[in-house]
Order: structure tokens, then sequence, then C-alpha cells
């Protein structure tokens, strides 16, 4: 579902075709961004405001396979849902917390996959 939102703003309201490797990978780095801590944020950050000289480094998927912390990458993305996802195991509180936790997830993965194009197209241009 995540993956589908930065889907639809990339291609319906920003124009990037997911056809092109290193569009696949800006989705990756958008995705990253919202759920990362304070330091890979930055460090994401500049990667996305310089995406036009960096998108020439990310020609094979094997080679962004190497290059990529797969390890780092999913323990920051467990713990920035870890707390609202348990909430969906308390008996009672489950069906609540559990929407109220995708609500959120989607919310902050939605506003920085639109930041991240915003600033994207601003570059661009």
């Amino acid at each position: 579902m995540s993956l589908l939102l930065i889907g639809g703003l990339r291609f319906r309201v920003y124009g990037y075709d997911t056809k092109h490797f290193s569009e696949r990978v800006f989705i990756l780095k958008v995705f990253q961004m919202a759920f990362s801590g304070a330091e890979q944020r930055a460090k994401l950050l500049n990667s996305i405001k310089c995406w036009d000289t960096e998108k020439e480094l990310f020609f094979s998927e094997t080679e962004y396979s190497k290059n990529m912390d797969w390890e780092t990458f999913q323990k920051e993305y467990r713990d920035s849902i870890d707390f609202r996802k348990m909430l969906q195991m308390v008996p009672g509180i489950g069906a609540v917390a559990g929407a109220w936790a995708n609500y959120t997830i989607l919310e902050e993965l939605g506003e920085a996959a639109m930041n991240a194009y915003r600033l994207r197209r601003l570059n661009d241009g």
C-alpha cells in the first residue's frame, strides 16, 4: 500500500516513470527517508537534492544492491513502526490502533514523498 502511494504520486502528479531503474531507486530513497533517523534522513535529503547527478550512479540493479545497506534500512523501518504496530495486538483496541497506525504511517510517507518530488521538481527546473 505504501509503495502504491508513492507510485501514484510519481506518475500521476509529477510525471516520472518507473520503467527506468533510477526512478525505482528514487522511490526507495523516499521510502527510506520517511522512516529513517535524523542522521540518515539528512544524507538522503542531500541525495534527493542532487538527484540529477546521483541517478547516473544507478544504472544497474546489481551495482545498487552491492552498495545498499539493506540491514540498516530494514532496522530503521522496523524501529519506526514497531510501537504503532505492536498496539494492534492489544485486545479490545487492536482494530482502532491498527487503523491509527496505518493512517499515520501513510501520512508520514505521503508527506515525505510529496516534499521529495517537489524538491526534485524545483531542482529540475
